[in-house]
């Protein structure tokens, strides 16, 4: 967390503010030398900065199209969409590949299809909120997770929804090495390597901008439960040290509560088929497994187990056999 000092002017009125940065980084450092270039050298910086935002929000949506769905409204913009559309044609002009024209067709058409989706949600009556910048759920690892779910195993040990985010769905646009060998299919193996790349970059941006809100969301807990406890301490007349130490301590001690008795499970009923021999044990038909057990008339009162399945019964003292 940054410190920051304040400089007051004159009369004790706010003044010139002076901010220290005690924990640089590089956006941090890059800005204090920005304002320091000259303007020429700031304007080649915008442009290559422009230029690579430009390069990596439209040159990763012909693969990002396929992999995901229900878009945000703001994630999928008519511009955007536009670019797509203009796609096949521009393919089809200048290099003549059908397999290329064709997977820039299937892009242009899902990205239409993801833009109108995304405003009939919107206007839809009573649909939950979807984030306006949400760029969509991955289709592929949906159904991965499903099926590994159905088969007893736990998605989530396996791979995150990061990990799908940041690696799994950048890394499909491998596929273009082995296409780009091949000279039918050399110019869509070169798209699916560049969208591929484009879409990782992006990713790796998006990633570290959510890591940042996800900081300052416990940053700002931490920080009000800090204050707050400042004022518990100057009302109470004791020190922010022992408020802390209180609240350090307390859940330390603090014991879990027992767990609930277990439930208790019914057993099943036995019946007696043979009346008592002459050593007075008479025998019991095992309700699970069906094999007569021998036992003991005065332990009829008592749950008993069958010694063939291990299955718990007790027995049935009202109906009995008649020898």
């Amino acid at each position: 967390m940054s410190r920051h000092a304040h400089g007051s002017g004159s009369g004790g009125q706010p003044g010139a503010w002076l901010d220290m940065n005690f924990t640089p980084t590089f956006t941090s450092q890059f800005l204090q030398g920005f304002a320091m270039l000259p303007g020429g050298a700031k304007t080649l910086i915008l442009l290559f900065y422009r230029a690579l935002e430009y390069v990596l929000a439209m040159y990763s949506l012909p693969l990002e199209v396929y992999l995901r769905f229900r878009w945000g409204t703001r994630a999928l913009t008519l511009f955007q969409v536009c670019f797509l559309v203009s796609l096949p044609v521009s393919s089809l002009l200048l290099t003549g590949s059908s397999l290329l024209t064709l997977f820039l067709l299937g892009s242009a058409v899902l990205g239409v299809c993801h833009f109108v989706e995304a405003r009939q949600w919107e206007r839809r009556p009573g649909a939950p909120h979807r984030m306006s910048h949400l760029w969509g759920e991955p289709v592929v690892w949906v159904w991965v997770a499903r099926q590994l779910a159905r088969r007893g195993w736990v998605p989530g040990r396996l791979f995150s929804e990061m990990s799908v985010l940041r690696f799994f769905e950048p890394a499909t646009g491998l596929v273009g090495v082995g296409l780009v060998f091949l000279p039918p299919t050399r110019p869509l193996g070169v798209l699916l390597l560049v969208s591929g790349t484009a879409l990782f970059a992006k990713r790796h941006v998006l990633y570290s901008r959510i890591l940042d809100a996800r900081r300052d969301r416990r940053d700002a807990v931490v920080l009000g439960q800090m204050l707050s406890d400042e004022g518990n301490a100057d009302r109470d007349g004791g020190t922010l040290g022992e408020t802390f130490e209180v609240r350090l301590v307390v859940p330390l001690v603090r014991r879990a509560e027992p767990p609930p008795p277990p439930v208790p499970v019914p057993l099943a009923v036995a019946r007696i088929v043979a009346p008592p021999d002459a050593a007075g044990r008479p025998r019991v038909e095992c309700p699970a497994c069906r094999s007569t057990v021998r036992c003991r008339s005065d332990s009829l009162a008592r749950p008993m187990r069958c010694p063939k399945c291990k299955t718990a019964f007790v027995v049935d003292t009202v109906e009995t056999v008649e020898g």
